[in-house]
């Protein structure tokens, strides 16, 4: 017999003293040290994500199922990190019971910790993991996320203590335009001084982001700048001309905001009204459609004040939970500040702002504490500080649930 091992020498000599009876001892001791434990437990973690793919910014909800198939198991973990570029937020116990939750950290990436003493056979548990991902990522980037279980029992398959789960990564943003300008009248000859604010309500990044402001009709170019913000790439007409004067940035992270401003002249031959519009366009898909354009109207040489609704004005349908953009037409000096008002069936419903300045546009954020769905609604805008002029839609617009 060749001895080349210990645990085999030792078998060779023991056979040498004591024969065959002692050879076949010897092989059932190596049986029993290489088997199975019988009650060894069979611990499995399956981890699940949701959704997938996953807005940047936005946060994944992974579900962790826990089972054992074999016998008991004592000092039960079950563990998962925030994965990278992720945040950690919430854990909790979905079903299962005697299991502690707790907060763990490891090199200052934090996750959560699922732990039992006692584990029986056949036990089952499940637990909910949410982790914020960063609004920073890109397009296509993906996250992995896993989830494992440890015991200091025995484990008769180790291969399913583990379990990971990858996500897309998606982007969603909500660019908003603000486009502010004098209301008049105007004299030919005076310079007009727009301004006008970028936002990125997120919640991911926005990619390939250009504002885009038209030189008015009846005027032509001054001047352009940006007076708050990151640094952004600008191209505009020569001093006198028309076109296009153009903001530009690879990338607008969530919540950032910057401001410009576009000065232009009145012609002698302008007409009553002058309109300017400021737009923003991306690659990045929109979330809240209605605000990315703006508008402002200036009238020109003494025209007579009023106010024109223009949204909503009949058949829009606004979900209870988003932002909206309210336009109206101010032309004149006759008010400074408005109030707009919601009505229903003919009746006022609200203040939706008491006192904002008449520039023509408001931000509506549609709260569900504030707002109920239903038919009938109008807006109306009113002049205040003593003036009676004010304008309400034209037409019916209808709040729809989230």
């Amino acid at each position: 017999m060749y001895c080349s091992s210990v645990f085999v020498s030792w078998m060779c000599r023991l056979t040498r003293i004591r024969g065959d009876r002692a050879l076949a001892l010897a092989f059932a001791a190596l049986f029993y040290l290489h088997a199975p434990l019988a009650n060894a437990s069979d611990m499995a973690v399956v981890l699940g994500d949701m959704p997938d793919p996953v807005n940047a910014g936005e946060l994944i909800e992974y579900a962790i199922g826990f089972t054992n198939t074999g016998g008991n198991a004592a000092n039960v973990a079950v563990t998962m990190y925030a994965p990278q570029d992720t945040a950690f937020v919430f854990s909790e116990v979905s079903a299962g019971s005697g299991w502690l939750k707790s907060t763990v950290v490891n090199g200052g990436v934090f996750g959560a910790r699922f732990t039992k003493a006692a584990v029986s056979s056949g036990e089952t548990a499940s637990f909910l993991v949410r982790v914020r991902t960063s609004a920073a990522l890109a397009e296509g980037a993906q996250i992995s996320g896993t989830a494992t279980v440890t015991s200091i029992s025995g484990d008769s398959n180790s291969a399913n203590n583990t379990d990971t789960e990858t996500t897309g990564i998606s982007q969603s943003a909500d660019l908003a335009v603000d486009l502010s300008g004098a209301a008049g009248p105007l004299n030919p000859g005076s310079n007009i001084v727009y301004a006008f604010s970028l936002s990125n309500f997120g919640p991911s990044r926005a990619d390939d982001v250009a504002v885009t402001f038209p030189v008015p009709t009846g005027t032509t170019f001054v001047s352009a700048a940006q007076t708050l913000g990151t640094l952004w790439n600008g191209v505009a007409p020569p001093v006198g001309g028309t076109g296009n004067v153009v903001f530009s940035r690879a990338v607008v992270p969530f919540q950032d905001a910057s401001v410009f401003q576009v000065v232009v002249n009145i012609n002698a031959d302008a007409p009553s009204s002058i309109s300017a519009t400021a737009t923003v366009a991306s690659s990045t898909p929109e979330n809240n459609p209605g605000d990315e354009s703006d508008t402002v109207l200036t009238g020109v040489d003494g025209v007579p004040c009023s106010l024109t609704v223009t949204r909503p004005n009949g058949g829009q349908s606004w979900a209870v939970g988003t932002k909206q953009r309210i336009r109206w037409t101010p032309v004149g000096t006759c008010c400074q500040s408005v109030r707009v008002e919601l009505w229903k069936d003919g009746q006022k419903v609200r203040n939706i702002r008491r006192s904002t300045p008449n520039d023509g546009s408001f931000r509506w954020n549609i709260r569900a504490d504030r707002y109920s769905p239903g038919t009938g609604y109008r807006v109306k805008i009113r002049c205040i500080s003593g003036s009676t002029i004010q304008d309400t839609s034209d037409g019916a617009f209808t709040l729809i649930a989230p």
